[in-house]
């Protein structure tokens, strides 16, 4: 018998699928055993054997005993693969977003740094570079800052960090008892929660139902309200024209 060429692009194309029915299987199976060793036995695999070559013919398939997977664990098998692709997808954009708002941070920090670099450079210059230098007596001609001026500048800065810091110890005070605060109300909550009975609960129940008749009779007298005083706006309006009408007729009258 002799094979033609679309023949063999045919048995070419059906080994590629088999080929990669079987990567599918494998990595299925190996992800099923690694979750049952680390979470127990979930759902069963297919039973059902796959050989990777298939012979050409379906005499020579029968012969051989190949079998292949139905239609039904194929679809079991992509579904199970799509998830975990899914899953994948979704912690490594999690981890690409966490990432991320690190990185954000770390740019912001150090813009924030660099800038308050660049201020404290300018300052110093200001204060104690600006203030003029003095010459070295003796050996070669060399400028120096004067000392008092850099002492004052940096006893000037240890000050305004230490006045940061206690306004920080203070603000962090202030944030522990808040914090405190709406734990104890959360206990205590909780705690009147857990003691509330079946009687309360229903003594509850009775006023909500009595309070639901209340307003369901409210909106019943609204509703004749509104009903009585579009009559009358009617009525008001027919008065009206009629009014006019007979001033009309006594302005003929005369």
């Amino acid at each position: 018998m002799s094979v033609t060429k679309d023949d063999f692009a045919r048995y070419v194309w059906e080994n590629e699928m088999l080929l990669r029915e079987n990567a599918m299987l494998e990595a299925y199976l190996a992800r099923e055993k690694e979750i049952s060793a680390r979470e127990g036995p979930t759902e069963p695999p297919p039973s059902t054997s796959h050989k990777s070559k298939r012979p050409g013919s379906r005499a020579q398939r029968r012969r051989a005993g190949s079998t292949t997977l139905t239609l039904e664990k194929k679809i079991f098998i992509a579904e199970k693969e799509i998830k975990a692709q899914n899953v994948h997808l979704a912690e490594i954009e999690e981890e690409y977003q966490s990432e991320s708002i690190n990185y954000k941070a770390m740019t912001g920090e150090t813009e924030v740094r660099i800038t308050e670099i660049k201020r404290e450079a300018y300052e110093f210059k200001r204060s104690v570079l600006s203030k003029g230098f003095i010459w070295s007596k003796g050996g070669p001609a060399t400028r120096k800052v004067p000392a008092d001026a850099v002492i004052k500048y940096y006893d000037s800065k240890i000050k305004s960090k230490d006045m940061l810091v206690t306004k920080l110890q203070a603000r962090n005070k202030v944030i522990a008892a808040q914090v405190a605060k709406m734990e104890s109300q959360l206990n205590n909550k909780n705690h009147s929660e857990e003691t509330l009975s079946p009687i309360d609960f229903r003594q509850l129940m009775i006023e909500n139902e009595s309070f639901s008749q209340t307003i369901d009779a409210k909106n019943k007298d609204l509703l004749k309200i509104k009903v009585s005083t579009t009559k009358m706006g009617q009525m008001l309006t027919d008065k009206r024209q009629l009014l006019v009408g007979l001033q009309d007729e006594a302005v003929s009258l005369r």
